[in-house]
Protein backbone atom coordinates (compact mmCIF):
# COMPACT_ATOMS: atom_id res chain seq x y z
CA UNK A 1 0.00 0.00 0.00
CA UNK A 2 1.24 3.47 -0.89
CA UNK A 3 1.25 6.35 1.58
CA UNK A 4 -0.58 9.31 0.02
CA UNK A 5 -0.34 11.65 3.00
CA UNK A 6 1.20 11.50 6.46
CA UNK A 7 1.72 14.33 8.90
CA UNK A 8 2.29 14.55 12.63
CA UNK A 9 0.59 17.48 14.34
CA UNK A 10 1.58 19.18 17.57
CA UNK A 11 -1.33 17.93 19.68
CA UNK A 12 -4.37 15.66 19.82
CA UNK A 13 -6.42 15.15 16.65
CA UNK A 14 -10.00 14.73 17.83
CA UNK A 15 -11.47 13.57 14.50
CA UNK A 16 -11.32 13.92 10.72
CA UNK A 17 -14.23 14.61 8.37
CA UNK A 18 -14.28 14.54 4.54
CA UNK A 19 -16.31 16.92 2.39
CA UNK A 20 -19.27 15.48 0.50
CA UNK A 21 -17.54 16.01 -2.83
CA UNK A 22 -14.34 14.37 -1.53
CA UNK A 23 -12.31 17.41 -2.50
CA UNK A 24 -10.90 17.95 0.99
CA UNK A 25 -10.67 16.41 4.41
CA UNK A 26 -10.79 18.46 7.61
CA UNK A 27 -9.19 17.52 10.91
CA UNK A 28 -9.92 19.05 14.29
CA UNK A 29 -7.03 19.55 16.70
CA UNK A 30 -7.23 20.47 20.39
CA UNK A 31 -4.65 21.00 23.10
CA UNK A 32 -4.49 22.06 26.75
CA UNK A 33 -2.86 25.36 25.79
CA UNK A 34 -5.50 26.13 23.13
CA UNK A 35 -8.76 24.47 24.24
CA UNK A 36 -10.68 26.04 21.36
CA UNK A 37 -10.53 23.75 18.30
CA UNK A 38 -8.08 24.41 15.50
CA UNK A 39 -8.86 23.08 12.02
CA UNK A 40 -6.61 21.99 9.16
CA UNK A 41 -7.73 21.28 5.60
CA UNK A 42 -6.03 18.62 3.46
CA UNK A 43 -6.54 18.72 -0.31
CA UNK A 44 -7.40 15.20 -1.53
CA UNK A 45 -6.14 15.85 -5.04
CA UNK A 46 -2.66 17.14 -4.26
CA UNK A 47 -2.48 15.47 -0.80
CA UNK A 48 -1.07 18.64 0.71
CA UNK A 49 -2.19 20.92 3.51
CA UNK A 50 -4.41 23.49 1.80
CA UNK A 51 -5.22 25.61 4.87
CA UNK A 52 -3.92 25.21 8.41
CA UNK A 53 -4.47 26.67 11.88
CA UNK A 54 -8.04 27.75 11.20
CA UNK A 55 -9.43 29.41 14.34
CA UNK A 56 -13.18 30.04 14.17
CA UNK A 57 -13.82 31.55 17.61
CA UNK A 58 -12.88 31.19 21.25
CA UNK A 59 -15.21 28.38 22.31
CA UNK A 60 -14.79 24.89 23.76
CA UNK A 61 -18.24 23.73 22.59
CA UNK A 62 -17.86 23.98 18.82
CA UNK A 63 -18.93 20.87 16.91
CA UNK A 64 -18.02 20.56 13.24
CA UNK A 65 -21.10 19.37 11.36
CA UNK A 66 -19.78 19.51 7.81
CA UNK A 67 -16.98 20.74 5.58
CA UNK A 68 -17.30 21.89 1.96
CA UNK A 69 -14.68 22.99 -0.55
CA UNK A 70 -14.87 26.49 0.98
CA UNK A 71 -16.71 26.40 4.31
CA UNK A 72 -16.82 24.85 7.77
CA UNK A 73 -20.35 24.46 9.12
CA UNK A 74 -20.50 24.24 12.92
CA UNK A 75 -22.86 24.27 15.88
CA UNK A 76 -21.79 26.00 19.07
CA UNK A 77 -23.71 24.48 21.97
CA UNK A 78 -24.66 26.63 24.97
CA UNK A 79 -26.55 24.07 27.05
CA UNK A 80 -25.51 20.43 26.99
CA UNK A 81 -28.99 19.35 28.12
CA UNK A 82 -30.77 21.21 25.32
CA UNK A 83 -29.42 20.58 21.80
CA UNK A 84 -31.77 23.23 20.38
CA UNK A 85 -29.95 25.92 22.34
CA UNK A 86 -27.14 26.23 19.83
CA UNK A 87 -25.68 28.72 17.40
CA UNK A 88 -25.05 27.73 13.78
CA UNK A 89 -21.89 29.11 12.21
CA UNK A 90 -20.63 29.21 8.64
CA UNK A 91 -16.91 29.95 8.39
CA UNK A 92 -15.14 30.49 5.08
CA UNK A 93 -11.72 28.95 5.57
CA UNK A 94 -10.48 30.25 2.21
CA UNK A 95 -10.87 33.87 3.33
CA UNK A 96 -10.63 33.03 7.06
CA UNK A 97 -13.81 34.93 7.77
CA UNK A 98 -16.96 34.14 9.73
CA UNK A 99 -19.74 34.69 7.20
CA UNK A 100 -22.89 34.18 9.26
CA UNK A 101 -24.22 33.03 12.62
CA UNK A 102 -27.74 32.06 13.68
CA UNK A 103 -28.76 31.69 17.31
CA UNK A 104 -31.11 28.93 18.51
CA UNK A 105 -30.43 27.02 15.32
CA UNK A 106 -29.82 23.28 15.39
CA UNK A 107 -28.28 21.69 12.31
CA UNK A 108 -29.81 18.32 11.51
CA UNK A 109 -27.99 17.56 8.26
CA UNK A 110 -25.71 19.19 5.74
CA UNK A 111 -25.86 17.77 2.22
CA UNK A 112 -23.61 19.56 -0.24
CA UNK A 113 -24.59 23.23 -0.06
CA UNK A 114 -27.90 22.70 1.78
CA UNK A 115 -28.48 22.79 5.55
CA UNK A 116 -31.53 21.07 7.03
CA UNK A 117 -32.89 22.28 10.38
CA UNK A 118 -36.08 21.99 12.45
CA UNK A 119 -38.69 24.50 11.28
CA UNK A 120 -38.88 27.56 13.48
CA UNK A 121 -42.69 27.65 13.67
CA UNK A 122 -44.09 24.26 12.67
CA UNK A 123 -43.55 21.06 14.64
CA UNK A 124 -42.34 18.01 12.71
CA UNK A 125 -41.43 20.15 9.71
CA UNK A 126 -38.06 21.27 8.40
CA UNK A 127 -36.41 24.33 6.92
CA UNK A 128 -33.62 24.45 4.35
CA UNK A 129 -30.83 26.98 4.14
CA UNK A 130 -28.06 27.89 1.73
CA UNK A 131 -24.64 27.13 3.22
CA UNK A 132 -22.89 30.16 1.74
CA UNK A 133 -25.52 32.83 2.40
CA UNK A 134 -27.37 31.50 5.43
CA UNK A 135 -30.65 32.39 3.71
CA UNK A 136 -33.69 30.16 3.73
CA UNK A 137 -34.44 28.39 0.46
CA UNK A 138 -37.33 26.35 -0.88
CA UNK A 139 -37.32 22.67 -0.09
CA UNK A 140 -34.91 21.15 -2.62
CA UNK A 141 -35.85 18.30 -4.88
CA UNK A 142 -34.74 14.98 -3.42
CA UNK A 143 -32.09 14.58 -6.13
CA UNK A 144 -30.62 17.96 -5.25
CA UNK A 145 -29.90 17.12 -1.62
CA UNK A 146 -28.40 13.70 -2.13
CA UNK A 147 -24.89 13.76 -0.78
CA UNK A 148 -21.99 12.08 -2.49
CA UNK A 149 -20.90 10.29 0.66
CA UNK A 150 -19.24 6.97 -0.05
CA UNK A 151 -17.05 6.66 3.01
CA UNK A 152 -17.17 3.22 4.59
CA UNK A 153 -16.83 2.69 8.32
CA UNK A 154 -15.96 -0.60 10.02
CA UNK A 155 -18.30 -2.75 12.06
CA UNK A 156 -17.40 -3.18 15.71
CA UNK A 157 -17.32 -6.69 17.16
CA UNK A 158 -17.14 -6.89 20.98
CA UNK A 159 -15.33 -9.71 22.74
CA UNK A 160 -18.56 -11.60 23.42
CA UNK A 161 -19.83 -11.45 19.82
CA UNK A 162 -20.18 -14.42 17.52
CA UNK A 163 -17.36 -13.48 15.13
CA UNK A 164 -14.80 -12.15 17.61
CA UNK A 165 -13.25 -15.61 18.09
CA UNK A 166 -12.59 -15.94 14.34
CA UNK A 167 -10.90 -12.55 14.23
CA UNK A 168 -8.95 -13.28 17.42
CA UNK A 169 -7.61 -16.57 16.02
CA UNK A 170 -6.52 -14.89 12.77
CA UNK A 171 -4.82 -12.04 14.64
CA UNK A 172 -3.00 -14.44 16.95
CA UNK A 173 -1.75 -16.56 14.04
CA UNK A 174 -0.47 -13.54 12.11
CA UNK A 175 0.88 -11.31 14.90
CA UNK A 176 1.12 -13.35 18.11
CA UNK A 177 -1.16 -10.87 19.86
CA UNK A 178 -4.18 -11.96 21.87
CA UNK A 179 -6.99 -9.64 20.80
CA UNK A 180 -9.02 -8.13 23.64
CA UNK A 181 -12.22 -6.15 24.27
CA UNK A 182 -13.25 -5.60 20.64
CA UNK A 183 -12.09 -5.29 17.07
CA UNK A 184 -13.33 -3.35 14.05
CA UNK A 185 -13.58 -4.99 10.64
CA UNK A 186 -14.18 -3.78 7.09
CA UNK A 187 -13.84 -5.41 3.68
CA UNK A 188 -13.01 -3.20 0.70
CA UNK A 189 -12.69 -5.01 -2.63
CA UNK A 190 -10.20 -7.83 -2.08
CA UNK A 191 -8.72 -6.23 1.04
CA UNK A 192 -9.78 -6.75 4.64
CA UNK A 193 -8.92 -4.25 7.37
CA UNK A 194 -8.87 -5.05 11.09
CA UNK A 195 -8.32 -2.70 14.00
CA UNK A 196 -7.79 -4.60 17.25
CA UNK A 197 -6.69 -4.08 20.84
CA UNK A 198 -4.43 -6.19 23.04
CA UNK A 199 -3.30 -5.94 26.64
CA UNK A 200 0.23 -4.70 27.25
CA UNK A 201 1.70 -3.80 30.66
CA UNK A 202 -1.72 -3.13 32.21
CA UNK A 203 -2.64 -0.81 29.34
CA UNK A 204 -3.87 -1.37 25.80
CA UNK A 205 -2.21 -1.35 22.41
CA UNK A 206 -4.13 -0.74 19.19
CA UNK A 207 -2.99 -2.14 15.84
CA UNK A 208 -4.32 -1.80 12.31
CA UNK A 209 -3.90 -4.94 10.21
CA UNK A 210 -4.48 -5.05 6.45
CA UNK A 211 -4.62 -8.37 4.59
CA UNK A 212 -5.64 -9.60 1.16
CA UNK A 213 -8.46 -12.04 0.43
CA UNK A 214 -6.02 -14.98 0.78
CA UNK A 215 -5.24 -13.92 4.34
CA UNK A 216 -1.74 -12.66 3.53
CA UNK A 217 -0.85 -9.68 5.72
CA UNK A 218 -0.01 -6.62 3.63
CA UNK A 219 0.93 -4.42 6.58
CA UNK A 220 0.44 -3.85 10.30
CA UNK A 221 0.46 -0.32 11.70
CA UNK A 222 0.68 0.69 15.34
CA UNK A 223 -2.22 3.05 16.08
CA UNK A 224 -1.48 3.63 19.74
CA UNK A 225 0.20 2.40 22.92
CA UNK A 226 -0.42 2.85 26.65
CA UNK A 227 -4.10 3.44 25.99
CA UNK A 228 -6.56 3.57 28.89
CA UNK A 229 -9.61 2.80 26.77
CA UNK A 230 -10.85 2.02 23.30
CA UNK A 231 -12.09 4.23 20.48
CA UNK A 232 -14.72 3.82 17.79
CA UNK A 233 -14.31 4.17 14.03
CA UNK A 234 -10.53 4.08 14.37
CA UNK A 235 -10.35 4.15 10.57
CA UNK A 236 -12.55 4.64 7.53
CA UNK A 237 -12.21 4.22 3.78
CA UNK A 238 -13.06 7.03 1.38
CA UNK A 239 -13.27 5.64 -2.15
CA UNK A 240 -9.82 3.98 -2.41
CA UNK A 241 -8.24 5.87 0.48
CA UNK A 242 -7.70 4.40 3.95
CA UNK A 243 -7.81 7.21 6.53
CA UNK A 244 -6.75 6.83 10.17
CA UNK A 245 -5.07 8.56 13.09
CA UNK A 246 -2.02 7.02 14.73
CA UNK A 247 -0.54 7.95 18.11
CA UNK A 248 -3.44 10.39 18.54
CA UNK A 249 -1.64 13.11 16.56
CA UNK A 250 -0.70 11.78 13.11
CA UNK A 251 -3.04 11.81 10.14
CA UNK A 252 -2.43 8.98 7.66
CA UNK A 253 -3.96 8.45 4.22
CA UNK A 254 -3.04 5.25 2.38
CA UNK A 255 -4.11 3.98 -1.01
CA UNK A 256 -5.88 0.60 -0.81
Amino acid sequence: MDILFQKQFSSLIRFVKPSDDHAVICLEQISESTPSPQYHIVDLQSFKIAVEDVFVKNSKTLVLKSVTSTHLILNEYHNGKNPDHATAIAYNYKTKSLEWEKENFRILEVNGEVIKSPHQYFENRFAYWDVKTGLVIDMPEENDIQSNKTESFPLLYPENSEHFGTFSKFINEKTGHQAAICCEYLEVGNVMILSYYFHKNKTLGNVLLVANSEGEVLCTINLGENLKGIGKDTFFVLENKLVFISNKNTLNIYEV
